[in-house]
């Protein structure tokens, strides 16, 4: 057996069909085998099961939902009847007709073309001139490079030629589902499978312990894929949807980590009263969404998928306790050894060895246990953890040495790492935001060792950041990056930051760039020396030189940039919280390099400190003559401490060694009495105490 048949083989154990298999193989020479998440999710989607996935980042779950959709069969509709009253019935069959058998949603444009990229890239245009009657796409504003068609020709299209899988933002399936042939043309009522590809971004559901005016957003402007996925189940039964399973979420299981932490009861209570609430009703009157429809013997049920890095508990209480739409651990009937019809599979080890254990067993069948055990054995003996353990962090806050008469001759320092601690030791939190950062809010918080001040004259929120952006041009440049992303807010402007970054002699490309539609050129060629994508983009780069990609930062989910090292979070407001901070850092180490070589990558997140005519705070100046002082951090800080914190992360310190010997090089050229000292370096700060005229906004 040749190693190609080999490779090909091992895909097909998980139930993907042979053409499929060799396609892999031959477009994707640098495939091997199914990753972990991979073997999980295949399948789960083959078999009649709803399932919710949790995998880190970058471990091929979108590609693995298009391999497995690929292989299901098409739904073809078969008349026999003909319009022609003189032609007997039976004696002529009209040209069959396909219908949509799956759909995809997921959140950004990006991600949609992502999944036609790599549609092209097994099906090249030499065996395959036209996608359309296989995927098609549903964005609004179409692509980069392309004409954005109008919903009207969108429509036209699907009628002519239904797709085996359809693509689609929640906002432009909505756009179609609001016609009224809108359920006709996305054959909602023939559907086999919904898959939702970050599906807490698709429904945006509110955290953990969301506030009221969160919880009331969620409740009165519910998002496009919440309503189109209501509007689905008002008319489908999956497999595992029925009565609700009131403690989904609120598991009292061993083992359980982080956000999979049982709330205390009060909490409970609370926070989740809501799913105790029923209604004879087919509409909940407290969440507005449709009841679970029961499964009619004979009916075709809906097979309903979730995956996500950030799936966790509040998902599986949303789908099975607040709705009822999917159950994980609900079976056939009832019946205790009846096969699964919901499960839900933690390949991060966060749930425990029981849910872990729960998920996977009897995914692939009776006489593949050992392969089951495999799956479970290696799932349980990595370390629990929300991201990848190959990612390495750091934090670098941009100041102007506050609280000071001087000016710093190093405008950079290293986030203090001992904000990210918990005072215990742990860097673990899994409970809300402290008490003082929801002080820092009215402007002055707080703490034991630190004090948050809220800088007077913060940019606005569209404003680039000038500063930020000379910060992200040195780091880029003295970490020696040859293949970058830059995440900015997403109000910031592309074309002004790219300009400006191309001004200091950054070498930039847009991210749409990298996701444009291929060339029929280039795909043909793929044909005739099978190489994938990501080498082809990886030995380009190579001969161009440095050069950083650039994105707004609510794009960023699930896209897949070849040989990227580094990503650099420009801004707390590129950062939003910590669920989006999985997803952006995940952009790095991920699959698809040498399988030989683990897959690394860094993460710099870039703060604004504070500015140099930042006032002391009074209680500062009251505890100028005692022996401990606090030490002074921005807000921005403060928020990214949180951050790290829950996700027990402790940044790491990026070398300045560059910036540091150019400063004492300027100081050394200076007469004594024009010298700028430096107002905070990381090892003056380990080693003694600022004087209280050098204090400044924080530790290196």
């Amino acid at each position: 057996m040749t190693s190609l048949e080999g490779v090909q083989e091992k895909f097909r154990r998980l139930g993907l069909n042979a053409n499929i298999s060799r396609q892999i193989t031959l477009t994707h020479p640098n495939i091997r085998q199914p990753t972990q998440a991979q073997s999980a999710l295949i399948p789960a989607i083959l078999l009649p099961t709803d399932v919710i996935l949790r995998a880190h980042t970058g471990t091929g779950k979108s590609f693995g939902i298009l391999l497995a959709l690929l292989s299901k069969p098409r739904i073809v509709f078969r008349d026999s009847t003909t319009s022609d009253p003189s032609v007997p019935s039976q004696g002529k069959r009209s040209k069959p007709q396909t219908g949509i058998a799956s759909i995809i949603l997921v959140p950004s444009n990006e991600l949609a073309l992502q999944y036609m990229r790599w549609a092209r890239s097994l099906f090249p245009t030499s065996s395959l001139p036209s996608l359309d009657p296989v995927i098609q796409c549903l964005v609004r504003g179409g692509f980069t490079g392309t004409d954005a068609p109008t919903a009207e020709e969108e429509m036209k299209r699907l009628k002519a030629k239904p797709p085996h899988i359809l693509i689609g933002t929640p906002t432009r399936i909505k756009d179609i589902l609001d016609t009224p042939a809108g359920s006709s043309l996305l054959g909602l009522d023939t559907l086999k499978t919904l898959v939702l590809d970050e599906a807490d971004a698709v429904l945006q559901l509110p955290g953990r312990f969301p506030s009221h005016k969160q919880r009331w957003k969620h409740e009165v402007h519910k998002a496009p894929g919440l309503l189109i996925l209501n509007e689905i189940m008002k008319r489908r039964a999956t497999f595992s949807g029925g009565e609700k399973h009131l403690s989904a979420g609120l598991e009292n299981r061993p083992g359980k980590r982080r956000d999979e932490r049982r709330p205390p009861e009060h909490v409970r209570r609370n926070s989740y009263k809501a799913a105790e609430r029923s209604s004879a009703s087919s509409i909940d009157p407290h969440t507005g969404l449709t009841l679970a429809k029961s499964r009619s013997s004979g009916v075709q049920p809906l097979q309903l998928i979730a995956t996500s890095a950030t799936a966790n508990s509040v998902m599986r209480h949303f789908f099975a306790a607040r709705t009822g739409w999917l159950r994980p651990g609900a079976k056939d009937n009832g019946m205790s050894f009846a096969p699964q019809t919901g499960r839900w599979i933690d390949l991060t080890g966060l749930s425990g060895q029981s849910m872990v254990d729960q998920g996977i067993r009897g995914l692939f069948g009776a006489n593949e246990r050992a392969r089951t055990d495999a799956l479970i054995q290696t799932s349980l003996e990595q370390t629990p953890s929300t991201m990848p353990g190959t990612i390495q962090h750091t934090c670098i806050v941009v100041d102007e040495a506050p609280l000071s008469k001087q000016l710093s001759a190093i405008p950079l320092r290293n986030f203090d790492p001992k904000l990210a601690r918990r005072r215990d030791g742990s860097s673990i939190s899994g409970g809300p935001a402290s008490a003082s950062l929801a002080e820092a809010d009215a402007g002055v918080a707080a703490g034991d060792d630190f004090i948050v001040i809220r800088p007077e004259d913060e940019p606005q929120e569209h404003e680039m950041d000038r500063t930020l952006i000379e910060a992200l041009a040195f780091c880029f440049a003295s970490e020696g990056v040859n293949r970058g992303l830059a995440l900015i807010p997403a109000r910031w402007s592309l074309l002004k930051t790219r300009a400006a970054l191309e001004a200091l002699g950054v070498t930039v490309r847009l991210a749409s760039d990298v996701t444009s539609p291929p060339s029929p050129s280039s795909a043909a060629g793929a044909t005739s020396a099978p190489a994938s994508e990501k080498e082809a983009t990886k030995s380009a780069s190579a001969s161009a030189g440095p050069e950083l990609f650039l994105l707004q930062t609510t794009s960023s989910r699930g896209l897949d940039i070849p040989s990227l090292s580094h990503v650099f979070l420009v801004g707390y407001a590129s950062v939003i919280d910590a669920v989006q901070y999985v997803h952006s850092a995940g952009r790095v180490a991920r699959i698809g390099g040498d399988p030989d070589t683990p897959a690394t990558g860094t993460v710099v997140t870039l703060l604004r400190g504070l500015p140099h005519h930042t006032p002391i705070p009074s209680e500062m100046q009251s505890r100028a003559g005692t022996d401990k002082l606090k030490k002074a951090i921005s807000t921005s800080e403060a928020k990214m401490a949180n951050v790290y914190r829950r996700l027990g992360v402790v940044p790491k310190k990026l070398d300045l060694g560059l910036l540091t010997s150019r400063a004492t090089a300027a100081g050394a050229d200076q007469p004594p009495s024009e010298k700028h000292e430096p107002v905070f370096s990381a090892e003056k700060a380990d080693t003694e105490k600022l004087k209280p005229d050098q204090q400044t906004g924080g530790t290196a």
